[in-house]
């Protein structure tokens, strides 16, 4: 029975002893050691002892994307042969030919040509259509390439064999492509003699010096609406400038804040090129994101423009790209935007994300968050995700959704093509420049008829009702200007179509009632509208 007198002496040394060990197996350094070798075993097992060949490159890639879907909705991995096209997309150029296109049942249309471009000196034309790209169906290149298709690094070629209206020879045109500029302004005019207009579609390397070319081009007005409906984001660094655009010199314009990257504030470094005594208004929508919001989040907390749509997406994540070995590449998150006053401007979202999900959804106007205060007069703004406008303009939505089931149905868009195929040498004949078109152009009754017709083939007259002749033709002759002479100037033919930025106007011509007071505290409100 002696031996039993040292059991809990025993039990009390292996305590000892086993006590550090089991701190150890929990620590983080430890388990993160732990988790590596789990993902180099498992994937050296794969290798070695699969039954069948394993191509371990297609392995890694999906090891890859799974580790960075399980992180949030903007960490993303993206692979090498996919980096050239997120690289064009923000240095506001590409190697191509110079064309836009619109697929119209089972041709491929040449919308638009660039001027002097490879395409143009090859003698395409608008409204040809391309029957085969480098001998292959054009129809099925885009349907598994997509508009890709037709891009390249300059100097080397593409053929293309295109189909004229009335002229029954199929003509073979050997393109070489060049660099083509993708501009980030997408539209400016002068809605009136005093209200200048900027649409401005993405935020790129080009999107300053762009700003300060299309300011100026306007006349440099005191009046000013700055669009940034459907602008998903872009370059921070772009986004900054075109607040300081704006904003007095040391304004603070963001703040970023993350865990393995040092926080830093970002203010204007330079006297705004906008007069101090300049009325400013910006349209936001629920697509409206990233360094829209930023440009949006600043001008609202220095109580500088009015904001006017509906609450933009509320993505407030800060990607750093780093490059991998291969030529992919990590845009993982690290840190999170604030707006001067403090505010951050990423929804919610759980650690289990639906991507698809989460992209379609959009912030409700009415959430609201914890209280902010504007910088200059101390207005009441929230947080909770997004910017929510001072203004919010609802959307119609029954006439939103008859208008895009018939853009689905490319009502619209075969009965625009349908007319310019029979009327674009007299239109261009009658109408030398845009004044002359917003002058005197009249919709023929017979395009009318045609969209009614082609509305009619695919079930869509209810459709048509909802949204009436009168706002039908507009839509097409809007269109039609579009395709005669690009998207500069065509916002001042959508404006009684388009709920925000008619208030935008309003606002501007009504300021000192319906705009200043929305600018000081207490804020006033407007109703839906």
């Amino acid at each position: 029975m002696r031996p039993l007198r040292h059991i809990p002496i025993l039990l009390l040394l292996l305590a000892a002893l086993t006590g550090p060990v089991r701190a150890a197996a929990v620590s983080p350094g430890h388990r993160e050691r732990a988790d590596r070798k789990k993902l180099c075993e498992v994937f050296d097992r794969i290798r070695r002892m699969y039954v069948d060949t394993v191509d371990t490159e297609s392995v890694a890639e999906e090891a890859v994307r799974a580790m960075v879907a399980s992180l949030d909705p903007h960490s993303e991995y993206v692979a090498a042969e996919e980096m050239e096209r997120f690289r064009s997309l923000y240095r506001g150029k590409y190697g191509g030919i110079g064309i836009g296109l619109l697929r119209l049942r089972d041709s491929l249309v040449v919308t638009t040509v660039a001027p002097s471009g490879p395409a143009w000196q090859a003698g395409v034309r608008p409204d040809d259509r391309i029957v085969r790209i480098d001998g292959r169906d054009a129809i099925e290149c885009l349907r598994h390439e997509g508009p890709e298709v037709l891009r390249g690094e300059p100097g080397t070629s593409v053929t293309v064999e295109v189909v004229r209206r009335d002229t029954p020879a199929v003509r073979t045109c050997r393109i070489v492509r060049k660099q083509i500029s993708q501009p980030s302004i997408e539209g400016r005019c002068l809605l009136d003699s005093t209200i200048g207009y900027i649409r401005v579609a993405r935020f790129g390397q080009t999107t300053l010096a762009e700003l300060h070319r299309a300011y100026a081009a306007l006349g440099r007005p005191h009046d000013l609406i700055l669009d940034l409906r459907g602008n998903r984001g872009g370059l921070l660094r772009q986004a900054i400038g075109m607040a300081d655009f704006f904003l007095p010199k040391g304004s603070l314009i963001v703040s970023t804040r993350g865990r393995g990257v040092p926080d830093a504030e970002y203010r204007a470094d330079r006297a705004p090129q906008f007069p101090e005594q300049g009325r400013l208004v910006v349209l936001i929508d629920e697509t409206s994101a990233s360094a829209s919001e930023v440009v949006a989040g600043a001008l609202q907390d220095w109580d500088r423009a009015v904001i006017v749509g509906r609450r933009s997406f509320g993505k407030g994540l800060v990607q750093r790209q780093y490059p991998l070995d291969d030529g992919s590449a990590l845009l993982l998150v690290v840190s999170r935007y604030h707006t001067p006053s403090g505010r951050m401007i990423q929804r919610p979202y759980g650690k289990a994300t639906d991507r698809r999900a989460y992209y379609a959804s959009s912030c409700p106007d009415s959430v609201a968050g914890s209280p902010f205060e504007t910088l200059r007069t101390g207005r009441t703004v929230y947080d909770g995700g997004g910017i929510t406008p001072d203004v919010i303009v609802g959307r119609d939505s029954t006439a939103a959704a008859a208008e895009a089931a018939l853009l689905r149905a490319q009502a619209f868009q075969e009965a625009v093509q349908n007319y310019l195929d029979r009327s674009r040498k007299q239109l261009e004949h009658d109408y030398p420049d845009f004044s002359a078109f917003e002058a005197r152009f009249r919709l023929p009754e017979e395009c009318l008829n045609d969209l009614f017709r082609l509305a009619a083939a695919h079930d869509l007259a209810a459709e048509v009702g909802t949204l009436g002749g009168e706002r039908i033709g507009r839509r097409l002759r809007a269109m039609i200007a579009q395709r005669l002479f690009g998207e500069a100037e065509s916002a001042r033919l959508a404006r009684d179509d388009d709920p925000e930025l008619f208030r935008a106007i309003e606002i501007l011509n009504r300021w000192e009632e319906a705009g200043a007071p929305l600018l000081v505290s207490p804020a006033s409100t407007l109703p839906v509208q």
